[in-house]
């Protein structure tokens, strides 16, 4: 990129590089944690999955308070424009002393926890999701930084190192009868990796200094950035922690793998696109009309291969559990089914949340999180009688009404809604459809060995969907070919 490029160009420039590092990254950890989930799903047991997940949500609340809407990646180290060093600093002391705070009363609560669960491994396993949750803290404000200027190719290759490093350790670990420390060791041997090596790759170091004024004006915008936030945990945390003393933690461990493996493409790619549209989002915000096509080209993009993705998945959702996981976990199938309907909206949930952030408007935001979380929760408690598939199917009705509720606040502010957005995507629907159909009735036409049945039916789903999309939208194809082109330039800039 030379000089004289105009800011416009620039911008163009620094979101095309990011999206290329942000969608290398997230085929890599796709690629790669698939097959430590495989490895994982055959040495350890679904009580042990389960187990670990009650423990998760306690590490992920505590996120929630030490994050604060502050150093995050939609956060105001992102957001704000007019950023001070000192307030830097203060927002960097404040997670950190927040983060250690809430670590030792969690520790401290965990016989309780334990005790309530009838788990008695879970006190030492939060115990371990408290010192991960503190070691992350550290790293929360180099990482913001480096968002704030597009740099996203540093924490990528550090994010993939540790995915390998902490991989191979949780695999090693569960191969030796390590249980659930296996699954308990890696996210924190990441979290190690990872602040580790940004600490000594940026520049960037704090003051020593802690101005409340400053921490004050952060929270006018982190403030509903955190509470919509902590209602979003909440409610999921809820959900988990739910499940668990309801049914158990087999059938949460259950559940959580077919949550899991549903999530596996749409939660790459609304991370891979949330981490680069929002700072773009925030640098055309005043806009309208650049933020606009910028959103369009972002759902365009993303539903192109989210819905193909998750129609498929749905498709063969038994042969693909029984060939990767095994026959332990056959009971997670028909919920793994439900969950890929929730997968197929949520990007477009994400994509205009961002703009709703990206805009400023958090108490907005915070208002329609209340209005959701009350819905969910109706919903979630009308079905838990019913089973874990009804919690399943609850879901969905979730997820339609959050996209409906976010699109309709984004209509109103760009002119571009959910019917407009639902009829963009229509195309690729019933090309998703057709092609899932088509995938669904091989089984019945050849009788196969289960992973040869799958094979075929991968090979088949692909051709088929990568035939209409070619001839459908020709342009939107040969940009992302282009993208994957260009990449040596990218990589150079």
């Amino acid at each position: 990129m030379t000089k004289s490029a105009s800011p416009k160009d620039a911008l163009k420039h620094n979101a095309l590089k990011g999206m290329f590092w942000s969608a290398l990254d997230a085929l890599f950890r796709l690629g790669f944690q698939f097959g430590i989930t495989v490895a994982l799903a055959r040495l350890l047991t679904p009580t042990e999955f389960g187990i670990v997940a009650i423990a998760y949500v306690f590490m992920q609340v505590g996120s929630m308070f030490v994050t604060a809407g502050l150093g995050g990646e939609r956060g105001v180290l992102v957001r704000q424009r007019d950023l001070e060093e000192e307030q830097i600093s203060t927002i960097f002391h404040f997670q950190w002393v927040t983060a250690l705070i809430f670590g030792l009363s969690l520790g401290l609560m965990s016989p309780w926890i334990a005790g309530f669960y009838g788990y008695s491994i879970l006190e030492p396993l939060i115990w371990a999701m408290a010192l991960t949750g503190f070691v992350g803290a550290l790293g929360l404000v180099p990482a913001a930084l480096l968002s704030r200027a597009l740099n996203f190719r540093l924490p990528i290759v550090i994010g993939m190192v540790s995915t390998v490093v902490a991989g191979a350790v949780a695999v090693l670990l569960a191969f030796y009868g390590g249980g659930v420390w296996a699954l308990a060791s890696q996210p924190l041997v990441a979290t190690l990796i990872n602040v580790g090596a940004i600490w000594s790759c940026h520049a960037w170091r704090p003051r020593m200094v802690f101005r409340l004024a400053l921490l004050k004006r952060s929270f006018e915008f982190a403030g509903f950035v955190l509470l919509s936030g902590l209602l979003e945990l909440l409610y999921g945390g809820f959900y988990t922690l739910l499940i668990g003393k309801m049914y158990g933690a087999a059938d949460l461990g259950q559940y959580n793998r077919a949550s899991g493996i549903q999530g596996m493409p749409s939660r790459v790619l609304t991370g891979m696109v949330g981490r680069v549209v929002f700072p773009v989002f925030v640098a055309v915000q005043s806009d309208e009309l650049r933020l606009r096509a910028g959103l369009r080209k972002a759902v365009l993009g993303v539903m192109a291969i989210n819905i193909p993705a998750m129609l498929g998945l749905l498709a063969i959702a038994e042969p693909f559990v029984v060939t990767f996981f095994g026959d332990t976990w056959r009971p997670s199938v028909p919920l793994l089914r439900i969950l890929c309907l929730v997968g197929l909206v949520w990007p477009l949930h994400v994509i205009n949340l961002n703009v709703l952030l990206a805009q400023g408007y958090a108490r907005l935001f915070f208002r329609i999180e209340i209005a959701k979380k009350g819905f969910g929760a109706v919903a979630l408690i009308t079905a838990v009688p019913f089973g874990l598939e009804a919690l399943a199917w609850s879901q969905v009705v979730y997820g339609i009404m959050c996209f409906a509720i976010h699109a309709h606040y984004t209509e109103r502010l760009l002119g571009y809604g959910w019917l407009a957005q639902v009829r963009d995507c229509l195309p690729w629907v019933m090309a998703g459809v057709l092609m899932a159909c088509s995938v669904w009735a091989l089984q019945f036409l050849l009788a196969l060995p289960v992973p040869a049945l799958l094979a075929a039916q991968v090979a088949l789903g692909a051709t088929l969907y990568l035939g209409f999309w070619v001839a459908w939208d020709p342009s939107l194809f040969r940009d992302m070919m282009l993208t994957v082109v260009s990449r040596r330039e990218i990589m150079k800039a």
